[in-house]
């Protein structure tokens, strides 16, 4: 099988899907990924340079978009910092809000200088192998004891009942 695309143009407003990004949900639905990825794209063609790179991405999705309505994607930048830009996006599918993302990236810098640091090793001793069978074959009899007796769990005490 071929990779076909999602979306019969990405470029125009509205753009419309094709059956291949349909849903488990239900057929006539736009799949998750579909949307996040679709989302993910479009704010990185409209606001992504080579100087920034995406540190995070966060999407809300409301409803499940039909695939046989046209869908739109609208940004609007939040932020335009010299360090950092923070961007929102919203899906819409059939003129109706389904999703919304937000997306902040960050300038590309060199490391600081030094080693990064990072916890010491932690060795702890390994259990035992003997004391695991011993205990697995008492805890498979006392259930085998329990199956055995009809009576409400908190009616089987150690003392033989509530008294």
């Amino acid at each position: 099988m071929t990779n076909q695309p999602f979306f019969t143009e990405i470029a125009a407003t509205p753009s419309c899907p094709r059956p291949v990004s349909n849903g488990p949900w239900d057929p006539n639905s736009l799949h998750g990924r579909v949307v996040i990825g679709l989302l993910a794209y479009v704010i990185e063609q409209r606001h992504g340079s080579d100087d920034f790179v995406p540190a995070r991405l966060t999407v809300d999705m409301f409803r499940l978009p039909n695939i046989m309505t046209p869908i739109e994607v609208t940004t609007k930048l939040v932020r335009d910092g010299m360090r950092i830009k923070v961007v929102e996006a919203e899906f819409f599918s059939g003129g109706t809000s389904m999703a919304r993302a937000s997306c902040q990236l960050l300038r590309k810098t060199e490391n600081a200088p030094g080693n990064v640091w990072s916890p010491p090793n932690w060795d702890a001793p390994a259990p035992a192998d003997d004391s695991g069978a011993d205990r697995s074959a008492a805890r498979h009899e006392r259930q085998m004891d329990h199956a055995a007796d009809r009576r409400p769990r908190w009616a089987r005490s150690a003392r033989g009942g509530c008294g």
